[in-house]
């Protein structure tokens, strides 16, 4: 009983080792299978194709060095205009407003002026009649003038002569020795009368008609002899008379036949310049009541109107409209040192593509501004714009044309290596096999994106090897290139 008993323990323990094994055959055949099934289907692996080397060589050629900044366009002038004078006047005319855009010279305002005008007309008025005297005085006298001259000399001879001939006296003298002679027969005959009567030979009546006879004959002798000394008084003072006039027309004749003396020359120049300085004065005067343009430009403001005082400032303007504007712009403190004023500069704006505008340097700041914890330099920039397409506030590219080195070394930018802390390139050992390089150093100069200018440690022609970057494996399970 207790074999029959072990043998079935046997039996149970064979049939459950047969299956054990058996699933284990199944499992290991179904991995199998999946393995085989995994093999067959997973792809193979791709292999990139290996890049080439690049190679270049050194070439000769002219390296401009620029600096890049951004800028802003502003008018490079802007002034505020006010009269100049101590005129307390009001304005009589405002020519603009804001906005206008002026030419130099444009008379913008103007204070009454009338009085000032006067002045300055006068004040030309006596210019002109100085000028006109020392041209006289350098032309001397005038063959016409001497002629005048000597027909006055004529004239003031012959009434002279008149005077020392004047029959006046002679009448005079005439009718004294007539009345003298009166005056003797009435004396005459008042003495006879006068004996008579004493005798007794003629009447009372007679004597007194002697006596009165005498009287007048008197009487008229008097008058005779005040009338002789007047006429001759008269006669003494027009000749006197007549001999002054004769010698001022010999003067005067003398002094236009004598040419000009250099005192008389000198003092009609200094009269001349002494004119032309009051009408300086007055003209300057004069400019001071009106306001012009000091070149083209816009009218930003206008502080007044007709009638009243102006303000200060009175007008505000810029040259906002010329042909060259400013730029403004900032640059670092790294590279302000390569700035200088006179440098050119090239400009360029997105409202123009593929424009340019040309510049240079024209103020580079000693003083820094300092923004958000960075430092950098203001410069203003010129900018030509003869058609007037730049406007103020436009957003400008800036390159500035730092320098040129002609025929010098160069090669791209691109094959610049570093080794160590040396800048160099790699340099093939043999042109024919790129594959094989060594790094030289070398001495840069001017730097752009597309030309580096060699120094030092290569020569022309000299083949420059830039390594391609290793080949990569392709994922497929990533679907592309590696890393």
């Amino acid at each position: 009983m207790s074999e029959i008993v072990a043998n079935d323990a046997i039996v149970d323990w064979k049939k459950k080792r047969r299956r054990k094994w058996i699933i284990r055959t199944v499992i290991v055949l179904a991995l199998c299978g999946a393995g085989a099934v995994v093999y067959w289907q997973w792809p193979e692996e791709e292999v990139v194709a290996v890049p080439q080397n690049e190679t270049l060589k050194v070439e000769r050629g002219d390296v401009t060095e620029t600096l890049d900044a951004t800028g802003t366009v502003k008018a490079s002038k802007e002034v505020n205009l006010n009269f100049t004078g101590e005129s307390t006047d009001k304005l009589a005319a405002v020519n603009v407003a804001p906005g206008d855009r002026v030419k130099a010279g444009q008379v913008l305002a103007r204070l009454d002026d009338t009085e000032a005008r006067n002045q300055a007309q006068s004040a030309a008025d006596d210019l002109a009649m100085a000028k006109n005297k020392l041209e006289e005085a350098l032309k001397g006298p005038k063959p016409e003038e001497v002629e005048i001259q000597q027909v006055s000399v004529q004239r003031a001879k012959t009434e002279l002569e008149r005077a020392k001939q004047n029959f006046d006296i002679e009448e005079a003298q005439s009718q004294k020795e007539q009345s003298s002679k009166q005056l003797e027969q009435a004396r005459k005959t008042y003495d006879d009368q006068k004996f008579l009567l004493e005798e007794g030979a003629v009447p009372a009546n007679e004597m007194e008609q002697a006596e009165q006879t005498l009287e007048k004959a008197e009487q008229d002798y008097k008058a005779q002899e005040r009338n002789m000394r007047k006429i001759e008084n008269q006669q003494k003072q027009a000749i006197e008379d007549a001999e002054i006039s004769y010698r001022q027309a010999m003067a005067e004749l003398k002094k236009i036949q004598t040419p000009t003396d250099d005192s008389t020359i000198e003092a009609a120049r200094i009269e001349v310049r002494r004119a032309e300085t009051v009408l300086k004065q007055k003209q300057d005067s004069l400019t001071k009541l009106e306001i012009k343009a000091p070149w083209d430009g816009v009218i930003l403001k206008v502080n007044g109107d007709v009638g009243t005082s102006p303000t200060a400032p009175f007008i505000v303007m810029n040259n906002a409209s010329a042909n060259n504007l400013m730029i403004a712009a900032k640059i670092g403190q790294s590279d302000i040192v390569k700035v200088q004023t006179g440098l050119k500069a090239i400009f360029r704006t997105n409202a123009y593509p593929g424009e340019e505008f040309q510049g240079e340097v024209k103020f580079v700041s000693p003083e820094p501004s300092t923004e958000d914890g960075s430092t950098a330099y203001p410069i203003e920039l010129s900018v030509k714009n003869p058609d007037g397409k730049l406007k103020t506030g436009m957003v400008m590219e800036i390159s500035i044309l730092l320098g040129t080195h002609k025929d010098v070394l160069f090669v791209p930018a691109m094959a610049i290596r570093s080794e160590g802390g040396q800048d160099g390139v790699y340099v093939a050992s043999n042109p024919a096999a790129p594959e094989s390089y060594e790094f030289v150093p070398i001495e840069q100069g001017f730097y752009t994106p597309d030309r580096v200018e060699l120094k030092s440690g290569v020569k022309e022609g000299d083949v420059v090897v830039i390594p391609a970057p290793a080949a990569m494996p392709v994922d497929p399970m990533m679907g592309g290139a590696a890393g």
